[in-house]
């Protein structure tokens, strides 16, 4: 597994206390950030929801042969209903 350093620059006071803390979990400060930056990092960028937006929007739009038919457009009654409001 190949490992990164990084430097973070913060005040003093937030550094002591937050050692202090790490340390009352029994822990170190390096696991701590680690652990925050796994967390930060599970969640879908804006890159990938977009992508995933756009496959689901492609996939709904073809047909069962993968591929865009005209045939399958809504009728002009369905393009015009509206639902009512509630």
């Amino acid at each position: 597994m190949n490992v990164k350093n990084i430097t973070v620059t913060i005040e003093d006071s937030l550094y002591r206390k937050a050692r202090l803390q790490a340390a009352e979990r029994n822990s170190s400060l390096t696991a701590v950030v680690r652990e925050f930056l796994k967390g930060f990092c599970q969640g879908e960028t804006d890159f990938e929801r977009r992508l995933r937006q756009e496959k689901e929007t492609l996939a709904a739009l073809v047909g069962r042969d993968g591929k865009f038919s005209a045939s399958t457009r809504m009728s002009r009654e369905e393009i015009h209903q509206r639902r009512a409001v509630s």
